[in-house]
C-alpha cells in the first residue's frame, strides 16, 4: 500500500510540474521548457500505468506477467522522453519513429504481461498462447514497417499484416478458450468453424495486401465475422451470470450474430460497400450494434456481481475473528482465530479459515457462486474442497 501511495505522490508532483513547465514555455516561449513538460507529463501517465500492474507483483502467480509489463512500461518511457528531446538531433521523421514505437512496446509488454499468467491456466492455455504469439508477430511486424527507410515502396504492407494478424489471432483465441478441459457433454465442435473463420480470414487479407488488390472484401467479413460470432459465443457461455444466464446469453449472442449478418448482407449486395447500402438496413444494423453493445456491457456487470461477494473480505487473512453461537451453552460470542475459550462455559475452540479452491486447477473459488468451478468445470462438491 505504501509503494501505491508513493506511485500517486509523484504522479502528483509530476503533474504539477508538468503544468508549470507548460504555463513557463507559453509565456516565455522557451522549447526547453515545454519538452520538460512534455517529459514530466509521460513519467506521469507511466506511473499511472504502473499503478495497476504493480499489484501482480504481490501474486507468485502473476509475478512474471507484472514485470513483464512493468518492465514494458519503463522501456517505453525512454522511448517517449527520447523522441520529445531529440528533434534537437536528428528531426522529427526520428521523433515520429520514436514516439510509436513507444506506444508499441508499450501495448505490446502490457499485453504480453496479462497473458503470460493465463498459459498455466487449464481453461485458457491455449488461447492464451496464440493470442501472445499472435501479438508478438505483429507488433515485429508493425516495428519493421515503422523503421524501415523512406522510399521503400511497401505502402505500409508490413503494418498491414500486422494488424491482420493481431485480429485474426485473438478471434481464434477466443474460439479456443476451453480447448483441452472441457467435458464431453461440453466439447463442441463449432469453436474449429471460429478458428478455421479466422485463418480464412487472415489468409485473404494476406493476399488482399501483398497480392491480389481487389475492393471487395466481401469474402473477408464474412470469414471473420463467423470467427468474431463463434469466439464471443463460447467466451459467454463459460461465464457465470446468475439465475438469468441462459436469457442474457441468447440475447448477448442473438444480437451479435444478427448484426454481423447484417453488416455481411449489405457487403454482399453492395460489392463491398462500393454503393450505397439501403438506409433501412444502415438503421437496422446501428441498432443491432447499438444492443450487441449494451449485451456486453450488461454481460460484464452481471460476470462482476456473480463472482465476487461485494461484502466480502478482500483478503482471508484479514479475517481474525468469527461470530458464533456456543454449542454447550448458546451464547452468542466473537471467537477469534486460534486457541480460544467461551466465556460463559469455557468451552474450548479451536478454528481457523482457509480460502476455498478448485481441485483441479487451483482457481480460488472464495465468493463465486454455482456448483462448479468457473475456470475448468470441475465440480466443487468434491470431497478435496471440503475437506481442511
Amino acid at each position: 500500500m505504501d509503494f501505491h501511495r508513493r506511485l500517486l505522490r509523484g504522479m502528483l508532483w509530476l503533474l504539477a510540474l508538468a503544468a508549470a513547465a507548460g504555463i513557463a514555455s507559453i509565456f516565455f516561449s522557451t522549447h526547453v521548457m515545454g519538452r520538460v513538460a512534455g517529459t514530466a507529463f509521460v513519467c506521469a501517465v507511466g506511473m499511472a500505468l504502473a499503478l495497476p500492474v504493480s499489484r501482480l507483483l504481490d501474486d507468485e502467480r502473476s509475478r512474471a506477467g507484472g514485470l513483464t509489463s512493468l518492465a514494458s512500461i519503463v522501456v517505453g518511457f525512454v522511448l517517449a522522453s527520447a523522441a520529445i528531446w531529440v528533434e534537437f538531433l536528428a528531426g522529427w521523421r526520428w521523433q515520429e519513429r520514436l514516439a510509436l514505437t513507444s506506444f508499441i512496446v508499450t501495448i505490446t509488454g502490457m499485453l504480453a504481461g496479462f497473458l503470460l499468467p493465463r498459459l498455466s491456466a487449464p481453461t485458457l492455455r491455449h488461447a492464451a498462447r496464440l493470442a501472445l504469439l499472435s501479438e508478438l508477430l505483429a507488433a515485429a511486424l508493425v516495428l519493421l514497417e515503422i523503421w524501415m527507410p523512406y522510399g521503400q515502396g511497401f505502402d505500409a504492407k508490413f503494418g498491414q499484416t500486422g494488424g491482420l494478424v493481431v485480429g485474426s489471432g485473438f478471434l481464434a483465441a477466443l474460439a479456443l478458450v476451453g480447448l483441452g478441459v472441457d467435458t464431453p457433454e461440453r466439447r463442441w465442435s463449432w469453436r474449429w468453424v471460429g478458428v478455421g473463420g479466422a485463418a480464412v480470414g487472415l489468409s485473404l487479407g494476406f493476399l488482399g495486401v501483398w497480392y491480389v488488390h481487389t475492393h471487395d472484401p466481401t469474402l473477408y467479413i464474412l470469414s471473420m465475422s463467423a470467427a468474431l460470432t463463434i469466439g464471443y459465443a463460447n467466451v459467454l457461455l463459460r461465464i457465470p451470470l446468475g439465475p438469468s444466464s441462459p436469457l442474457i446469453r441468447v440475447g448477448a449472442i442473438g444480437s451479435l450474430a444478427a448484426t454481423a449478418a447484417l453488416v455481411c448482407a449489405m457487403s454482399l449486395i453492395t460489392h463491398g460497400f462500393d454503393t450505397q447500402p439501403d438506409p433501412l438496413l444502415i438503421k437496422v444494423a446501428g441498432a443491432g450494434g447499438v444492443t450487441t453493445a449494451c449485451a456486453a456491457m450488461a454481460v460484464l456487470i452481471l460476470y462482476r456481481l456473480n463472482r465476487r461477494v461485494s461484502t466480502a473480505k478482500e483478503n482471508v487473512t484479514d479475517i481474525t475473528a468469527v461470530a458464533l453461537t456456543c454449542p454447550h451453552c448458546d451464547r452468542k460470542q466473537s471467537a477469534t482465530m486460534g486457541d480460544s475459550a467461551c466465556p460463559g462455559c469455557g468451552l474450548v475452540f479451536s478454528l481457523k479459515v482457509r480460502e476455498p479452491r478448485c481441485a483441479q486447477c487451483d482457481y480460488p473459488l472464495l465468493g463465486i457462486q454455482g456448483s462448479v468451478c468457473p475456470e475448468c468445470g470441475t465440480s466443487r462438491l468434491t470431497p478435496s474442497t471440503v475437506t481442511p
